[in-house]
């Protein structure tokens, strides 16, 4: 015997699946007859063509020929989708080669790709893109398992969008999605497929806040005494829709007085604050001058979108200022 041949193609290269026609190789002499009394045994090994991943080939590696052919049983490939080089070799005699593909396998798990942060009720920057994968991370692209729907489903905040597609060989990108709720991390989005049964994956997004929309007030002004200072001086908060503190606000909140009543004040001391990059409008040195009852307060800010915070206030009496005669004139 002078070389190996292979007298029965591998053929059905499925990830982590026996070949679906085994290979059987043949020893010959030089002029292609078999050579019966053939005994070295045949063994296989399996190369990558070019880059991008590996694969290992598993099953009865080595076979004794009987009567000059080797047929292999249970030969398969597991690894990363592509070309591959069977070689076939035994002791004394040249190999032979066979280049197979492999392709991926059955469905093992879901993976999500994309952000990982998020600004509260807001589209995310980028999409969430979910694959189906295989054992050894193949995207598995061909059958009805590839064309599924996949839905997505979130904990720790209210996911809303387009949260429902169909795959494409494999793949769905959802690219309007939004979270809204209390900012923080540990929000979770779940993809879910059913076939060939239940498979989930999950990507952990980190929530900070969104838009300025409203004022809230924290800290209620208090103590109002006719012409002194408040004794507690207000403090607003400017918040995202889900009360989210909108940490790099720069802006102005306002301070009006109104009255429901025929009695007038005026509100006096540093009627407006601008947070640099924060949060919180403390204020500090208001207070009311006018007639005693009852006020409203109202916390506004000119930037679009921000809904106003009131309280009320009595104004009581403050230190005696004068006396004032009331007795009737003609009085003896």
């Amino acid at each position: 015997a002078t070389r190996l041949v292979i007298s029965t193609q591998a053929s059905g290269f499925v990830n982590r699946v026996a070949f679906s026609t085994q290979p059987a190789i043949t020893a010959q002499d030089s002029s292609g007859n078999t050579v019966t009394n053939f005994s070295p045994q045949v063994s296989v090994t399996a190369t990558r063509v070019g880059g991008g991943g590996s694969a290992t080939i598993t099953g009865t590696l080595t076979r004794d020929p009987g009567s000059g052919v080797a047929t292999f049983t249970n030969l398969r490939l597991d690894g990363t989708v592509g070309q591959y080089d069977l070689t076939f070799g035994a002791t004394g005699v040249s190999s032979t080669t066979q280049r197979v593909t492999l392709t991926h396998g059955a469905v093992s798990s879901v993976v999500l790709t994309g952000p990982t942060t998020a600004s509260n009720a807001r589209d995310f920057d980028s999409a969430i893109v979910v694959q189906i994968l295989d054992a050894n991370q193949n995207l598995v692209t061909s059958g009805s398992e590839a064309s599924q729907s996949i839905v997505l489903t979130a904990s720790g905040a209210t996911l809303s969008g387009t949260i429902t597609r169909l795959a494409s060989s494999g793949t769905a990108t959802f690219d309007n999605l939004r979270l809204t709720g209390l900012a923080g991390s540990g929000k979770i989005i779940t993809a879910t497929i059913s076939s060939p049964t239940t498979r989930t994956g999950e990507r952990s997004i980190e929530l900070s806040h969104g838009l300025a929309t409203q004022l809230v007030l924290t800290t209620e002004a208090t103590g109002a005494v006719n012409r002194v200072a408040f004794t507690t001086q207000p403090t607003v908060s400017v918040r995202d829709v889900s009360g989210n503190p909108v940490s790099n606000f720069v802006g102005r909140v306002d301070v009006a007085v109104s009255s429901p009543g025929p009695h007038v004040a005026q509100l006096t001391g540093t009627v407006f604050r601008e947070p640099n990059l924060s949060p919180t409008a403390s204020f500090t040195n208001l207070r009311l001058i006018g007639g005693v009852g009852n006020y409203t307060l109202t916390f506004s800010s000119p930037t679009a979108g921000i809904s106003s915070a009131t309280q009320s206030i009595t104004v009581t009496p403050g230190a005696a200022n004068s006396l004032q005669l009331v007795a009737p004139a003609n009085a003896t």
